[in-house]
Formats: structure tokens, sequence, C-alpha cells
């Protein structure tokens, strides 16, 4: 049986950073997905219920469905849990 693949969404404005990110993140040691808005985010999300999701914390309007805020929960169909925020300047 193989190991599954964690997921990670990345999302950012600046699309360097994603590129950046998944340079630093792309040996295929992830499955890596991105978003450059929240609606897009969201819908991808939703879709693939990523294991991490790396969140440009200035885009404060993505949250529409999801609190940043300690206690994070996100309220979506196909979450399963809590998700806590990891923030980092």
């Amino acid at each position: 049986m193989a190991e599954e693949i964690s997921k990670i969404l990345i999302v950012d404005d600046q699309p360097d950073n994603i590129d950046t990110i998944k340079d630093i993140l792309g040996d295929g040691e992830y499955s890596l997905f991105s978003a450059t808005n929240g609606k897009e985010a969201l819908e991808i999300f939703k879709k693939v219920n990523p294991d991490l999701v790396l969140l440009d914390a200035l885009m404060m309007w993505f949250a529409r469905n999801i609190s940043l805020c300690p206690g994070t929960r996100v309220d979506t169909d196909s979450a399963n849990g809590r998700y806590d925020p990891l923030i980092a300047r």
C-alpha cells in the first residue's frame, strides 16, 4: 500500500511568492496546489481538503469562511476537524 502524499495549498496574491514556495517544497514529497485570490483558494480547499494551508496573512479578505484568529475553525463541507493558524513574518 502506497503512502499518501500530503497536500499543501499555497495562497498568496503575489505569484512570485507562490513560485518561491513551490521551488522550496517541490521535490515530489508533497502535492502542491496554489491560489492567488480567496475565491479560488476556497474552491481548491473544498475540492482537495489540504493537510496544510500556507496563507499570506495580509490577505485578510480571504476570510469569507475562514476566521484568521486563534482557535480557527474552517466552515466548509470538506473540512474535517480543527485548523489552527501558524503565522510567521
